[in-house]
C-alpha cells in the first residue's frame, strides 16, 4: 500500500542512508497527508507539513455522497493518527479549496498537541502551485523551522540502488554479475532481507524462452549503446560510477 511504501522510503533513508530522523521534514500534500501522518504518528522528525490535508477518507466522502461514506473502508484515520503527533506541525490549507473543505484542516490543527502553525491563504485552492506567493507556504518553511545548515559530507548512495536499472549481467561461467545487461532487477526491499551489495541479483531462470532471450539481446543492444556514450547527466554519471565501483575498477 501506499503507507507500506512512505514507510520503506524512510527505512531506506535511516537504515541504509543512515539519515537521522531529527533531520528529516515529512511533507504530505491532499491524498499524500495520509503516509506523512502515519509516519509521524509513530516517529518524532524535525517537523511535519501537511498541505490541504482532511480529516479521514471517509469525512472526505461524506462532503460529496453523504451518509453512503459509511459503507467506505476507512483507509486514513487522520484526526486519530494526529492525536499522537510529537513532531512541529506546519499545516497549509486555503481557504479557495473546493476538494477538500479547509475545515478539515482547521479540525486538523486543533487535533494537534505538539509545535503547531496554521496558514489559510484566502486565495489558495487545492492544486495552487505554492510557489506563486511566498506567504503560501516558502515564508512559513523559513520562519516555523529551523532548518539544518549546510553539510560538506558526500552522501553515500549503494551501488544496488544504481542497478534498479538493467545494467548487470552474469558472466557465463556463473561468476559474479558485471555491469552490462541483464533482466535481473534488483527489488528494494532486498536490502532489508540482509542481502549485501557484493551479490545483489539472483541468477537469471535460464529456461530458454524466445521471451527472455529476446528481453536480454534488447538489454544488451541498450547498454552497448550507453557505453559508448559519455554520460551527460548527474545520474547518468552517478549510474557509470556506481557500475565501475560494482566491478572494482577505480
Amino acid at each position: 500500500t501506499v503507507v507500506e511504501n512512505a514507510f520503506l522510503a524512510l527505512r531506506f533513508l535511516t537504515e541504509v542512508l543512515r539519515w537521522p530522523l531529527d533531520e528529516i521534514l515529512i511533507l504530505g500534500r491532499s491524498i499524500g497527508c495520509g503516509p506523512a501522518l502515519a509516519i509521524a504518528a509513530r516517529y518524532q522528525v524535525c517537523g511535519l507539513i501537511l498541505i490541504c490535508p482532511f480529516l479521514s477518507f471517509r469525512a472526505l466522502c461524506r462532503e460529496f455522497i453523504g451518509g453512503l461514506s459509511e459503507l467506505v473502508q476507512e483507509r486514513f484515520p487522520n484526526e486519530e493518527l494526529m492525536k499522537r503527533v510529537t513532531s512541529p506541525l506546519l499545516l497549509v490549507h486555503g481557504k479557495a479549496d473546493t476538494v477538500v473543505p479547509w475545515s478539515h484542516g482547521r479540525r486538523l490543527y486543533d487535533a494537534c498537541s505538539s509545535r503547531k502553525r496554521l496558514v489559510t491563504p484566502e486565495l489558495m485552492q487545492h492544486n495552487t502551485n505554492l510557489l506563486t506567493d511566498p506567504a503560501f507556504f516558502v515564508l512559513p518553511m523559513l520562519q516555523f523551522f529551523t532548518l539544518p545548515d549546510y553539510s560538506f559530507d558526500d552522501l553515500t548512495v549503494p551501488p544496488w540502488v544504481f542497478e534498479r536499472h538493467p545494467l548487470v549481467k552474469r558472466e557465463p561461467s556463473g561468476g559474479q554479475p558485471t555491469p552490462g545487461s541483464s533482466s535481473c532487477l534488483l527489488q528494494t526491499t532486498d536490502v532489508f532481507r540482509g542481502i549485501e551489495a557484493s551479490s545483489p541479483c539472483q541468477a537469471p531462470s535460464g529456461d530458454g524462452s524466445e521471451a527472455e532471450a529476446a528481453e536480454a539481446a534488447e538489454a544488451e543492444a541498450a547498454a552497448a549503446e550507453g557505453e559508448a556514450q559519455m554520460p551527460t547527466t548527474p545520474v547518468a554519471a552517478a549510474k557509470k560510477m556506481a557500475t565501475k565501483r560494482y566491478q572494482g575498477t577505480p
